[in-house]
């Protein structure tokens, strides 16, 4: 039974080993996480105080169907996988499509897990005509897999930050199905494809991280994805390169996150370059940074922003390193290897 309380941060990193169609991976999803995924419905303030009852308006209808229909027209095949999670959960299906809105808020905290998944089938799937799917994703609790950290058996590695779009597009594609089927790429121009969605466009903002471990060009990207302001019928990206070896740091949009992401440039500045993984550790479990942290915990009052959980890729050692906890003050729950063909 699920009682809307918010525990505190728990040492647990939770795992599920799937393999099916869209509907049964999403389906075994729901049934294995459904209590997790009712309680955060009940937690969800953006969802419970803003977007159902615009989803209850006439024009919040009409925002929701025409979304809804643009979905279904590129990737069907996603809006089963989520029909799987929300039959397994035993929650309403809306209730799924509106909670992909808000993310990484103070309720998100204990309410995700790892999905390894194998998703096969039998004839080619959506706009990009995908049979076989075969990656790893932190997911929040019923959420689609592809808009925190993820992997492919192609060796596609790459992570996500939300960011702040200035306009949004309605009936134009969410950024967790564009996300989504980022998962299925297999190379840097497939990537690029995926981002640039062309023929309809993201419907609002985020910060795309990747690269390829195959890429004979060894480079990492950052690219910033959002609605065109042109409005033409493909998402607005800037791509910025980043030679394999180097580091990035990524800025925000709005008011929140550009306060946040000063303090934490100011921090990441007092750095040497990362020469290890224990030095990433130390600079991604930072707590000086005042109220804005890269480590985002404060105990002593309800901050809207924490951080749930921590992954580094180990692109030498080809491993993933999943924490629930500071990563600079405890070791990780668990070291799972990358996919490959």
């Amino acid at each position: 039974m699920s009682s809307g309380k918010i525990l505190p941060r728990r040492q647990a990193v939770p795992v599920l080993y799937t393999r099916g169609t869209h509907y049964e991976v999403g389906f075994d999803m729901g049934r294995t996480f459904g209590s997790m995924i009712k309680n955060f419905l009940i937690l969800s303030k953006p969802l419970n105080e803003t977007y159902l009852p615009l989803y209850q308006s006439p024009k919040g209808r009409q925002i929701y169907n025409e979304t809804l229909g643009s979905v279904k027209d590129s990737f069907p095949q996603y809006i089963r996988e989520l029909e799987g999670v929300a039959d397994g959960a035993e929650v309403e299906f809306h209730k799924r499509l509106l909670g992909h809105t808000e993310d990484a808020l103070t309720e998100t905290l204990n309410h995700y897990y790892f999905v390894v998944a194998h998703v096969i089938s039998d004839k080619p799937q959506g706009k990009y005509n995908v049979k076989e799917e075969h990656f790893m994703s932190l997911c929040y609790a019923g959420h689609l897999p592809g808009y925190t950290m993820s992997q492919n058996h192609h060796g596609l590695v790459f992570s996500i930050n939300t960011i702040s779009a200035e306009l949004l597009r309605s009936g134009k594609t969410p950024r967790h199905f564009i996300t989504r089927a980022l998962l299925a790429t297999s190379n840097v121009d497939d990537a690029f494809r995926v981002l640039k969605d062309a023929g309809v466009g993201a419907a609002d903002a985020c910060s795309v991280n990747f690269t390829f471990l195959a890429d004979p060009r060894q480079m990492c990207y950052n690219v910033e994805v959002a609605p065109s302001p042109e409005r033409k019928n493909e998402s607005h990206l800037n791509i910025k390169e980043i030679p394999l070896g180097e580091h990035n740091y990524h800025d925000q949009a709005n008011e929140l996150m550009i306060d946040s992401s000063i303090s934490r440039m100011r921090t990441f500045g007092a750095y040497k370059p990362p020469m290890s993984e224990q030095d990433v550790r130390h600079m991604l479990g930072d707590v000086s940074g005042g109220e804005y942290c890269v480590w985002r915990e404060n105990r002593r009052c309800d901050e809207v922003v924490k951080t749930i959980a921590v992954g580094i890729f180990d692109l030498s050692g080809r491993t993933v390193s999943l924490y629930s906890d500071n990563p600079s003050e405890t070791e990780p729950h668990c070291r799972l290897p990358l996919l490959f063909k």
